[in-house]
């Protein structure tokens, strides 16, 4: 689990899938209800000071886990300590992976460069190998996955005497 606070109203989440390893991926009500627990937890745990309106987006993908985008709204305009969410599920999201060295990715048979970096949806990954990509590399979901796609160069992959490397694609 990664708690990123990426402003004072704004906060990402990653859980890994282990987490919630009995979670019914596809029942949004429990789902749901397991999130909303999570958020509970973590607001006394990391002491987040959570209180207001919030817009909740879930990106699951059953490979990895979740990323939770947990955005301030407005505040109830009184002293309040209760959190009231507005959740959007996404169920079996694409989700990539996003690294400064592409030797990390290499294995892919898609990747794409953008803004000095690499980047590969984590479906080209075999499971030994998402371990060292979480290590060493972020995740990107929604919105971002398509400014790389509009915006990035595709490479593709070549072979020369057991050597990878790749080509951009015009």
């Amino acid at each position: 689990m990664h708690v990123e606070s990426v402003s004072e109203n704004q906060y990402t989440i990653y859980i890994n899938n282990q987490y919630f390893a009995s979670l019914d991926w596809n029942n949004k009500e429990e789902i749901t209800k397991n999130v909303k627990q999570l958020i509970i937890k973590l607001n006394q745990i990391y002491r987040l000071n959570l209180s207001g309106f919030y817009k909740m987006n879930l990106y699951l993908n059953k490979r990895i886990g979740m990323m939770i985008e947990l955005y301030k709204l407005e505040d109830f305009g009184i002293e309040i300590k209760t959190i009231d969410l507005r959740i959007t599920i996404y169920l079996n999201s694409e989700i990539w992976v996003m690294v400064k060295d592409w030797e990390i990715i290499k294995e892919s048979v898609q990747i794409y460069y953008y803004d000095g970096y690499y980047y590969s949806d984590i479906a080209n990954f075999k499971d030994e190998k998402l371990l060292e990509i979480t290590e060493w590399g972020n995740f990107i979901y929604g919105d971002e996955i398509k400014k790389v796609k509009q915006n990035g160069k595709k490479l593709k992959q070549t072979k020369k005497d057991s050597d990878i490397s790749f080509l951009e694609l015009s």
